[in-house]
């Protein structure tokens, strides 16, 4: 054990563990990988939360580096706790909650450590070791090592991430250090190590971006290196020649795979949208049993391309302005994101089978605005602005000599690539990209207020300056304990939710319905508030023929969820089958309205209005749908039912005609079915026939007169309806 490492205090050594173990972290049993890695990290900086605290308690002096810009931070993320009051749900509320307390008390612990602090060398090694661990699950997945997409993990290299697009702010921020790391990472061992992450960490984010998001990251990297360059004097630069070597060649083989390397695959049906339409479940690709993935699974979605980017972005600033002031608190975005269809967005327009309920704006100021509200974005950017002030301030104070730079340079670069990302990606809803961004962004405070000889905004604040003191024992001591024990505890039940709830999951997929039952129960006893696990649980009762039974699960589900528009459509049925047509109407109206394009929203309706007797709304319904387009299958069995209302109350023999023959060239091959339209076709024709002659007065030939069944009276083939 070397002198630096002899020092360190259990605080310091709980971040290292965390950066080098919760990135690779995954369990194929989880329904998303981040659920582990979530579970991970409210532990470990709960227990450093405890460390500190103790600390605190037992009079120690700790000293606070940029004492104002880690109170910015630390009252931010109260705030998000504070929000909890008014939040959707309040179990997952504090879960949201901890996510931002876990990431402050990481940037805490960082510039106001407990014994010797944390050097960027050391961490630059635990990031390494990290991102090797992170490449290589993600490289032996692309050579066909089935690790983790047992169930869930579309093939290729996401690899310990849920998706490839949760790779790259990870990625992004990682490449700067680990280029620093190789110049100066210490001995010749761990520049080697920094070296191999460097290299394996730009290989596989080339597997796992598009050129345009590496495009981005490099484009923010050259633009910090500029602004470095300005203040420092670009000849400066020439003593982090080696770093920027390394950072530009790293870069340069990840956009070349990115280009030209395998294809990565698609996301399936775990990172796609949710489900909306109904369907027969169908064998996935590649597998020889049935699997049902037509229910909510709930890993954070991959954003399918830019359009849905911008599609997301409208829908927050819309739920701004509902809330602009403090927002819907934690977890209102998931809660509220369906509020508004947006159907004239191009992203929407074109979706049909899926929801687009994005867990996810995929864009970190976006969720910030929407849940935090005015009062919570401006804390959050004043944190944000006063970071990069003295920054700014201190590559302006004086010459930096050459390890300073270099570090600066690397710390600057990770930090500003970690924002960018942070713009158009889900990033800072993710455990890996969060906690190196605000890790790093404590390290470059730290290096920061040094370099501006701790004037101003890097002023060093020390606690128990002059011996313990009831105001800092009872705000920073207790207050700090009682913190530690809420992320804790919400990681124990958070993690153990997580578990029965994934394994519902898993049996719903392969449709062991009855077993989905107990665990969903189970999931939703230890904690309750959400929603979609009670969409899950009525889903596998429909399943099961006892929809009846889900009733308050389903109602329950609408208060926490009451834009959802599979939650909506469940109330109709429901409606349906109490006959309560005019309430089951009123429903699936709600559920188009909603999400027009939602077809069995559209067919449930229909459902609705012909049980009520208006048999034209309900055709019209009908075909409002078949003007959505929703594909062969699907038109074939509408024409079919509209043909049978033409048929049948609505005596209109020519449109059922027309209709019979349009779902006859929609099937795609020979059946039961074809042959009872064909014969209804055929009826059709003598009846069309039958009421010409008798329009012109003459008389009917025998064989156009209808068939006779067994009581003597005339019918047609299908005289009621596919409902």
């Amino acid at each position: 054990m070397t002198e630096e490492t002899s020092r360190w205090s259990v605080v310091s050594w709980i971040v290292l563990v965390a950066l080098a173990l919760i990135p690779p972290a995954f369990a194929t049993g989880f329904t998303q990988f981040e659920f582990l890695k979530e579970t991970l990290l409210f532990g470990f900086a709960g227990a450093a939360l405890l460390g500190w605290a103790g600390a605190v308690l037992s009079g120690r002096k700790i000293t606070m580096m940029g004492g104002r810009i880690t109170t910015a931070l630390v009252v931010f993320a109260l705030f998000t706790l504070f929000a909890v009051i008014w939040a959707p749900s309040t179990e997952l509320g504090f879960v949201d909650s901890a996510s931002w307390l876990s990431a402050a008390v990481l940037f805490l612990v960082v510039t106001s450590p407990v014994g010797r602090p944390l050097r960027l060398p050391s961490v630059i090694l635990a990031v390494a070791v990290g991102v090797i661990a992170s490449a290589l699950i993600g490289l032996l997945e692309l050579a066909g090592l089935g690790l983790t997409n047992e169930v869930w993990d579309p093939p290729g290299v996401p690899g310990a991430f849920d998706a490839r697009e949760f790779a790259v702010g990870y990625y992004a921020i990682a490449l700067p250090l680990l280029a620093a790391g190789v110049v100066r990472g210490g001995d010749k061992v761990r520049k080697a190590v920094a070296g191999v992450a460097l290299a394996l960490g730009a290989v596989h984010l080339g597997l796992c971006a598009d050129p345009t998001t590496i495009g981005i990251v490099a484009g923010v990297v050259a633009l910090t290196v500029a602004v470095v360059g300005m203040f420092q004097g670009f000849a400066r630069l020439s003593l982090a020649t080696g770093m920027l070597a390394g950072l530009g060649l790293a870069l340069l083989v990840a956009a070349g795979l990115s280009l030209g390397g395998p294809s990565p695959g698609a996301a399936n049906e775990a990172t796609a949208l949710p489900w909306v339409a109904e369907m027969h479940p169908q064998p996935l690709e590649g597998q020889k049993t049935p699997r049902d993935p037509r229910f909510a699974i709930p890993r954070i979605e991959e954003a399918p391309n830019w359009e849905a980017r911008r599609y997301t972005i409208g829908i927050a600033f819309d739920l701004f302005r509902d809330e602009p002031i403090v927002g819907y608190g934690p977890g209102g975005w998931w809660a509220n994101q369906t509020k508004y269809p947006r159907e004239n967005e191009p992203f929407v327009a074109a979706i049909q089978q899926r929801y687009p309920a994005f867990r996810a704006p995929h864009n970190g100021f976006a969720l910030v605005m929407t849940e935090f509200g005015l009062i919570g974005l401006l804390l959050f950017l004043v944190w944000l602005s006063a970071m990069a002030g003295i920054t700014i301030t201190a590559l302006a104070a004086k010459s930096e000599p050459e390890r300073w730079l270099i570090d600066h340079l690397a710390l600057t670069s990770a930090s500003a690539a970690g924002v960018a990302c942070a713009i158009f990606t889900p990033s800072l809803q993710l455990v890996a990209p969060t906690m190196l961004l605000f890790v790093a962004t404590a390290l470059l405070v730290r290096e920061s207020a040094t370099l501006n000889d701790f004037k101003g905004m890097s002023a060093v604040w020390t606690i128990n300056k002059t011996g313990r003191r009831w105001d800092t024992t009872l705000f920073c001591g207790i207050g700090s304990l009682a913190l530690s024990f809420l992320l804790i505890g919400t990681g124990a039940f958070w993690g153990l939710t997580s578990y029965y709830r994934s394994w519902g999951d898993l049996a719903m997929y392969r449709t062991q319905h009855e077993l989905a039952v107990d665990k969903y129960t189970l999931a939703h006893n230890i904690m309750g508030g959400d929603g979609e696990l009670l969409l899950n649980l009525a889903v596998a009762q429909q399943r099961l023929g006892r929809m009846q039974q889900s009733r308050d699960d389903v109602n329950r589900a609408a208060e926490l969820r009451e834009h959802d528009v599979r939650i909506i459509n469940l109330i109709a049925q429901l409606h349906l089958q109490d006959r309560s047509y005019a309430d089951a109407v009123k429903a699936a109206r709600r559920a188009v309205s909603l999400f027009p394009n939602y077809i069995e929203a559209r067919r449930t309706l229909a459902a609705a209005l012909n049980l009520q007797g208006r048999m034209n709304d309900s055709a019209t319904e009908l075909v409002k749908l078949l003007e959505l387009d929703p594909g062969d299958a699907v038109a074939a069995q509408v024409h079919r039912e509209l043909a049978e209302y033409y048929e049948g109350p609505l005596d209109n023999p020519a449109k059922a005609i027309d209709h019979y023959q349009k779902a006859l060239e929609l099937m795609e091959r020979k059946n039961f079915m074809r042959d009872k339209i064909e014969t209804s076709i055929k009826e059709m024709e003598k009846k069309v026939e039958r009421q010409r002659l008798q329009r012109e007065g003459k008389p009917i030939p025998p064989e156009l007169l209808p068939q006779k069944n067994n009581d003597g009276h005339g019918h047609g083939p299908h005289d009621g309806h596919g409902h």
